[in-house]
């Protein structure tokens, strides 16, 4: 079910063309058209979607992180989530903003050179839906389009953020 909520969050996402910016716009803060999509495979900045790229292979293609320098890694920053509860999204990163959902389908937009939090926002979910779900108050991710930020909310609502302030 939760699947299947995620993949209507991304078909409607490219069907809500009308709420959003006008096409001359091609770059900026969750900025994703089918040529970026299209693109993905050799973006090697973003990851836009659930799986990175149409064919969802997951795979980051970087080449400067490899098993001999991989124990160099170090921390470059943290953001401390506002809940105890599963975390299950996939970020996504478009222009330089990390975009996820939390528990309680929360949404958080966060500079990801930095880490510092840009907006936040919380649909309100009712405390008594969790009765209807099965797997906890998680959330399976977001996705962009055309300057919006789109959430399925665990109480059934599909809502679309204004990426550059939420």
């Amino acid at each position: 079910m939760r699947y299947l909520i995620g993949l209507v969050v991304f078909v409607m996402s490219l069907t809500m063309v009308g709420c959003n910016k006008p096409d001359s716009q091609t770059e900026g803060p969750g900025w994703v058209d089918e040529k970026a999509m299209a693109a993905a495979d050799s973006d090697l900045e973003n990851w836009l979607s659930y799986g990175r790229t149409y064919s969802e292979q997951r795979f980051s293609p970087l080449k400067k992180i490899n098993s001999k320098n991989v124990g160099q890694l170090g921390l470059a920053w943290h953001y401390d989530l506002d809940t105890d509860r599963g975390q299950e999204g996939t970020p996504i990163l478009v222009n330089g903003v990390l975009y996820l959902s939390t528990a309680w389908s929360m949404v958080k937009a966060i500079d990801a050179r930095t880490g510092k939090l840009i907006w936040a926002y919380d649909p309100e979910v009712p405390g008594e839906t969790l009765v209807k779900a099965c797997c906890d108050a998680v959330n399976r991710g977001v996705a962009a389009w055309k300057n919006r930020i789109y959430i399925a909310t665990l109480d059934g609502r599909l809502i679309g953020l204004n990426a550059v302030d939420g």
